[in-house]
């Protein structure tokens, strides 16, 4: 008889969870935004007058590399330098390009990361090392797999001094810059 009593309150207690049990997987579809390993962005930096394309691919969950290229307006370059201005025309574009290694505070594509970016920019015939630049950003998904991302931060540019340049002395000048970016993407 005890037998008999679990066997039936076992099978009261599987019918009794299978009647009140909800499907939840429609509450944690996120629509495949955590499984993409990539994505693609542009963006606009309104500090600096830079307008780039930037692609980025997960190393594994919490690192990932981004590359970058793009429009530089020269005429938004001086605002930082007022005092000292960089030796460029005071009109023009430019071409930036830069690599930048992101971690992410939690997982690949989390709202808050760090970047470490180095690059190259070229304005008005002259080259620029951005050296390093950290800065801190969120990402967050809007609609399906589309994302906006907002960073800031801070960093060192090195470039040759042209005014030393008729007695053949190569003098560096360190400047410090402020990248500032709202960009849009879409992940897959």
């Amino acid at each position: 008889m005890p037998f008999l009593r679990s066997l039936l309150l076992l099978g009261l207690l599987f019918v009794s969870l299978s009647i009140f049990s909800q499907d939840i997987s429609k509450y944690l579809d996120d629509g495949g935004f955590s499984k993409g390993s990539k994505i693609v962005k542009i963006g606009y930096d309104p500090l600096n007058g830079v307008i780039p394309i930037y692609f980025e691919h997960a190393l594994n969950k919490k690192f990932s590399l981004e590359w970058e290229a793009g429009l530089v307006s020269i005429k938004r370059q001086n605002w930082l330098y007022g005092y000292d201005p960089l030796p460029i025309d005071p009109d023009g574009l430019g071409f930036t390009a830069s690599l930048g290694f992101r971690i992410y505070l939690r997982t690949f594509p989390e709202p808050f990361y760090c970047t470490l970016r180095s690059g190259i920019t070229s304005m008005s015939g002259t080259f620029f090392t951005d050296a390093i630049s950290c800065s801190l950003g969120y990402q967050v998904p809007i609609t399906g797999r589309w994302m906006v991302d907002l960073e800031a931060g801070f960093g060192i540019r090195v470039f040759k001094d042209k005014m030393f340049e008729e007695f053949d002395i190569i003098e560096r000048d360190v400047r410090f810059t402020l990248p500032v970016s709202i960009k849009t993407g879409y992940m897959f």
